[in-house]
């Protein structure tokens, strides 16, 4: 569940299925970070890393939900974070993850599922390019959960898709419940600005929580 870029074999794929989202990014997985770093463009691990340098200090414990390949491990080593745990649903990418050595701990996990973590077990936790694939309803109170009181949630959402899912009110809902307070939204970003079917034409936000 790497990044909400398209999956291999449609521009418009949006499945919960992690059984197909697990064997589509594991085909997607050698050619990956070339695609999405090279050919797309893809600035959002990078610059959620900053978002997160600047409310988390660097020697905190991170949980990468959606880690897939390391894109967003490695912008968060590049950052100065090494007490990283990634965890994602497509084994191969996970392979590949490793091989990049910035994780302390790797772990296959379907996200659509309670993750296999105690409760407040992590300083922090990013979600970048994920929410496309999981329900949100699932996945974001699970790292409410297994983040600690004061720690900050960071995570992408594309616009288009949030104004699809309603997904303005649930965060409103999980901050009316407790769960978690607002600390920033970024403006509209472009997503995938090398992609010609996206360009600028489909935008993500960077949203910061901090878990109460």
């Amino acid at each position: 569940m790497k990044t909400d870029a398209p999956a291999a074999s449609s521009p418009d794929h949006h499945s919960f299925d992690s059984k197909v989202n697990r064997a589509e990014y594991d085909a997607f997985a050698d050619t990956y970070d070339q695609v999405l770093a090279e050919d797309w463009h893809y600035q959002a691990p990078g610059l959620c890393a900053e978002v997160l340098r600047g409310v988390l200090p660097v020697d905190r414990s991170v949980l990468d939900c959606g880690c897939g390949t390391g894109l967003s491990g490695q912008a968060l080593a590049d950052a100065g974070y090494h007490r990283l745990t990634g965890i994602d649903v497509a084994p191969k990418a996970l392979a590949l993850a490793a091989e990049k050595r910035i994780y302390e701990t790797l772990r296959e996990a379907d996200l659509m599922l309670p993750l296999d973590f105690p409760d407040d077990g992590f300083d922090a936790a990013v979600c970048i390019g994920v929410l496309t694939y999981v329900d949100h309803t699932c996945l974001l109170p699970e790292l409410c959960r297994v983040v600690h009181g004061g720690g900050p949630v960071v995570f992408t959402q594309r616009d288009d898709i949030a104004q699809a899912r309603d997904f303005a009110t649930f965060l409103e809902q999980m901050e009316n419940n407790g769960l978690w307070q607002q600390a920033d939204v970024t403006e509209p970003l472009a997503y995938l600005p090398g992609h010609p079917a996206y360009q600028t034409k489909v935008t993500i936000r960077i949203y910061t929580y901090i878990v109460c």
